[in-house]
Order: C-alpha cells, then structure tokens, then sequence
C-alpha cells in the first residue's frame, strides 16, 4: 500500500482555503500526503497517529500543524465502534500566503512545520477561534485563518514531530513510497508476532541490508519503531478498556508478558499497571 497524493478540492466560493469538520466513520484513515499546509483539530475521539516517521497516542483537545507532503495517518481508537469523533481541519496551498508580503512571517512559519508541530497548551481563545469558524462569511474565514495562524505562530509550547523533512527530500517519492509501504505492513500486523526474516523478505532484501534501509529511513531500528508502536497501542487498550495487562500484552503482539513490561517501561517510564493509574478517571 503506497502513500496515496490526496487532491484538495477547493470549491469555487471559497479558492484560497478548504474548511471542513469529518465526523465518526467520515474520518479518512490511510496514509496520505498533500502539497496544502494542514491544521488539524480533534474536538472529540481518541486513537494512534502517524506523522512522517513517529507514532504517538492522540486525544481530544490535539492541535497540529502539518507542512506540505508530510505524510500523515489516524487510526481512532475503538475502530469501528459508536463512540462519537469529530476534527475540524483547514486546507490551503502556501500560495495563498505568497500572495500578500505581509503575509511572509506566516508563510516561513508554515515552512517550518514541514516536521510537524503538536501544540500541548493551545489558548483558549484559539480553540474559539477554530470551533466557531463555520459561523463566519468566506471573506471573515480568511482573515480569521490568518489570525489562527498567526496565534499558532506565537505559541511556543509545541513539538516537532518528525524526524524527516519529506518537503525537502531529494528522493521524496521513491523514499516515501518504498518507506510507506513497509510502514503499513507492519502497522496492520501489530496484533501478531512479525520476525525480521519475515518482514525483510516482505521487502525485497535480506535482514541486514533491510536492518540497514529502515535505519536510514525511519531514524529508528525496525525493533524500536515495532516496539513504540505496539506500546502506544496498548496505550490505547489501558485507557480504553478493562482487559488485563496479560491479555493487552498479547492482542499487541507480545509473546510473553515480562517481555511485554521491559519494553513498556522502556518506553513509558513506567509499567503498564502504573500507567492504566495514571491516567484513571
């Protein structure tokens, strides 16, 4: 499964931006990239996400800047289920920041976030901003997405995500297309043992010579990427539901649960037990 280009449509009222709110099943979940800047916010849902080479538990209240082509995914947690999820997004091309010299700190800014940025305190009066933006006039929605903008740009309490510029890569498409494809693979074969031998040989090399590739390409081992994102998704599995901790271990690919524990305090800095209390209701 190759990252697929997603074509942003704009509608002919509104050229400079595309504005839209996916809810329950409408959430896209498949790996995909695009040349307009995304802004993305989750007022309801929980799950995994991927962001060019990192995997990271996402909850309600997440803001994230995406530059052009970063490669992104979600998977909500309780795939499938009645549980209510909702994410506001805005769309738009660089150009249209290009076209005002005003505009030029707003656009260096989106440049900047062709890593990803993850906002971890976003104000109040930004989240408004964005939650009542359906209730303005086109021409009131452009100027209020530069005032997004230009909050998002003065918040400093963020994270870079990736660790990989897809925007600037010489072998972006080749590089993406052949790192995607391995991703996934193991992404939908995180609830089952995955061997190296086995999926070296899904990717056309012998062990070491793969060993060596997703190193270059991910900035992780093949056992360290595997282990983050079994453990983010049992992550998931603690908060968003009851089963035991052996049991947990096992639907996340585990063999046994002592190996489980190592790697999940590895990781967490913490046992799975401590961690389904921390984050208790």
């Amino acid at each position: 499964m190759r990252p697929q280009l997603e074509t942003v449509h704009f509608p002919t009222a509104s050229p400079s931006f595309k504005y839209f709110i996916y809810r329950n099943d409408e959430l896209k979940t498949y790996w995909h990239h695009h040349p307009e800047i995304e802004i993305s916010y989750v007022k309801k849902g929980k799950g995994l996400r991927y962001v060019g080479d990192t995997i990271q538990s996402f909850e309600e209240g997440e803001l994230l800047l995406l530059g052009e082509n970063l490669p992104h995914d979600s998977i909500s947690a309780n795939e499938g289920s009645d549980d209510y999820k909702e994410v506001i997004v805005f769309q738009f091309p660089k150009e249209t920041l290009q076209l005002f010299p005003e505009c030029k700190p707003l656009l260096l800014f989106c440049e900047a976030a062709q890593h990803g940025f993850a906002y971890n305190n976003p104000s109040p009066v930004l989240i408004q901003k964005i939650e009542t933006f359906g209730q303005l006039k086109p021409l009131h929605q452009l100027i209020e997405l530069l005032e997004i903008l230009i909050l998002m740009n003065a918040d400093t309490d963020r994270q870079t995500l990736s660790s990989i510029s897809f925007a600037q890569n010489p072998m972006h498409g080749k590089f993406q297309n052949k790192t995607a494809l391995v991703t996934q693979y193991i992404l939908n074969h995180l609830d089952k043992p995955l061997t190296l031998n086995q999926i070296a040989s899904f990717s056309g090399m012998s062990p070491n010579a793969f060993c060596r590739w997703f190193k270059k390409s991910n900035r992780s081992s093949f056992i360290t990427y595997l282990n983050t994102a079994r453990v983010e998704r049992a992550c998931q599995y603690l908060v968003e539901t009851d089963w035991k901790i052996s049991e947990i271990a096992y639907k996340t690919g585990f063999e046994n649960i002592s190996h489980f524990n190592r790697v999940f305090k590895t990781i967490k800095k913490k046992s799975p037990g401590q961690y389904r209390k921390s984050v208790a209701y």
